[in-house]
Parts: structure tokens; sequence; C-alpha cells
């Protein structure tokens, strides 16, 4: 999620200043009494205008929180892990650590799951899950790493789990 803020702020400031001066002079000759007096008055007016704007632009981007492959040959693609060479069948003797980062609340779904049942495990919250769609950890939210290890004999097609968001159903009474 995205989101983008942009405030504009204006701000005008109008300055006056008004300035008089007023000058006198006096001229006085002996003799003959002249005198002459200038009176003057100046006024000088001046605006100044300060025109300030202030864009603020603020993004927030939300990001889930997402696992990773931190050991072994499993791959992930955007919110789905899969097991080595899914859907081709994975090697005998293979194992994967998954990482899942503290705070995650995404549900596993479960695209495909074919294992050697009792023999070839998926470990989700400590449970162990092998078999072909019957055992496994859809609807889970992982709250620690998960791992994955084949033994050394049958090898199946994999497994392939994505992390999405919790679905919730409507009812109606």
């Amino acid at each position: 999620t995205t989101t983008s803020t942009t405030v504009t702020t204006t701000t005008t400031n109008t300055t006056t200043t008004t300035a008089t001066t007023t000058t006198t002079s006096t001229e006085t000759t002996s003799f003959t009494t002249t005198v002459t007096t200038t009176a003057s008055t100046t006024t000088a007016t001046t605006t100044t205008t300060t025109t300030a704007t202030t864009t603020l632009s603020t993004t927030t981007t939300t990001t889930t929180k997402m696992w990773m492959v931190e050991s072994g040959p499993c791959e992930l693609v955007g919110p789905c892990i899969s097991s080595p060479n899914f859907p081709e069948n994975y090697d005998d003797h293979q194992s994967c650590e998954i990482y899942v980062p503290p705070g995650v609340t995404e549900v596993i779904s479960v695209v495909a799951f074919d294992t050697e049942a009792d023999h070839d495990f998926l470990v989700v919250n400590g449970i162990g899950y092998s078999g072909r769609y019957r055992d496994t950890p859809a609807g889970v939210t992982p709250t620690s790493n998960i791992t994955w290890s084949s033994d050394t004999s049958v090898a199946k097609s994999g497994w392939k789990i994505c992390l999405w968001p919790p679905t919730t159903t409507a009812t109606s009474t």
C-alpha cells in the first residue's frame, strides 16, 4: 500500500513603511532683513510583499513481512516457496530452511503437496507434514522457521506453498 500526501502552505507578509522628513531652514541677512523659510515634507511609502510556499510530501509504503529461503535448494517466487525442482521430483537427501520473520500474520495456502508419506517432511511450527494433500499446512500461520527434508529413497513432485492474508467468511443469520 502506498499513500502520498502533499501539503502546500502559502504565507503572505505585507510590510508598509512610511517615513516623513520635515526640513526647515531660516536665512537672516543684516541691514535689510530677509527671512526665507522653507518647509518641506517628504513622505515615502514602501510596500514589500513576500510570499513563501512550502510543499511537504510524504510517501508511506506498507510492506508485508515475507519469508525467504535461508539455506538449501528450495525456490522462492513472489509470495510462494517450493521444494527443489518443483513440479518435477525433488532429489533424495535434500534439506532447506525457510526464514519466517517475527509478526507474520498471513496464512499458508497450499498450491501443491505430494511428498513421500512418513519419510519426507515439511515442518511448520514444529509439526511435520508429509504425504499427498491429506496432511498439509494449509491455513496455518507460521510463527517460526520452516524446514524441509527428504530421506534417501523415494522422491515425489514435492510442494508449493504461498503466504496469503487470512480470508474471512461471511455468514448470514
